[in-house]
């Protein structure tokens, strides 16, 4: 009797032995499984870091091409424009852009929306710095004095935008630039250079101004990818 208790005691443990073995299979499978998941997880971050990092990389090599262009420009820009030195000109780096003031070349007589032949000719060399560099778009900034236009336009607003319009419209139909590369944009009278209390000042205040600006569509498609 007491081999038989022995016997069936043994028989329990080993059916509880049995028991804890299989549930300690199952973790370990369990384990396993959570193993291969940690380790795709971890093979799948180590992609997107690389992925990250080409795409910095790509970032910075297209910036520095950005302004290895940009200094070259600015350089051509004034090289270009030294035989209108005695106009006014001048050629500024600000933002990451490069502007272009004329301001007794793209000067207006009030009212009047109509280019000199000077300031053609000023056109002329920034069409062919646009025509050398075709990653770069043009803005085209008109203003206007305080006077009220007295006919042809509602307001300054109406007069500096034209202005700026006229200048898109000369370098694309005479000197032959992509349109789709030309903004205009008016400033009216509301950032004057110079005092509108005298007819110098407010003949200043008329003047357009270009700006050269980098084509960025392909930095800022790649600034999507990874936020």
């Amino acid at each position: 009797m007491a081999l038989k208790n022995q016997v069936i005691a043994l028989r329990e443990e080993n059916t509880s032995l049995s028991r804890k073995v299989s549930e300690s299979e199952k973790q370990i499978g369990q384990l396993q499984t959570e193993n291969a998941l940690y380790k795709q997880e971890a093979e799948n971050y180590r992609k997107a870091k690389d992925a990250v990092v080409r795409n910095m990389e790509a970032q910075n090599n297209m910036f520095e091409n950005q302004m290895d262009s940009l200094r070259g420009i600015k350089q051509k820009a004034v090289q270009a424009l030294n035989l209108f030195q005695h106009s006014g000109t001048e050629v500024k780096y600000r933002n990451g852009m490069i502007y272009i003031s004329m301001d007794n070349l793209l000067m207006y007589s009030s009212g009047s929306i109509k280019v000199n032949e000077a300031g053609k000719k000023a056109l002329s060399t920034i069409a062919n710095l646009l025509k050398e560099y075709p990653q770069m778009n043009l803005i085209i900034v008109g203003n206007a004095d305080s006077i009220k236009p007295k006919k042809g336009y509602n307001d300054n607003w109406s007069l500096s935008t034209e202005r700026a319009n006229s200048i898109v419209r000369l370098l694309q139909n005479q000197y032959g630039v992509d349109p789709t590369r030309l903004i205009a944009a008016g400033k009216s009278e509301y950032h004057p250079v110079a005092s509108n209390g005298t007819a110098e000042g407010r003949a200043r205040n008329r003047g357009s101004y270009i700006i050269l600006n980098p084509n960025l569509n392909t930095l800022w498609i790649l600034s999507q990818k990874y936020p």
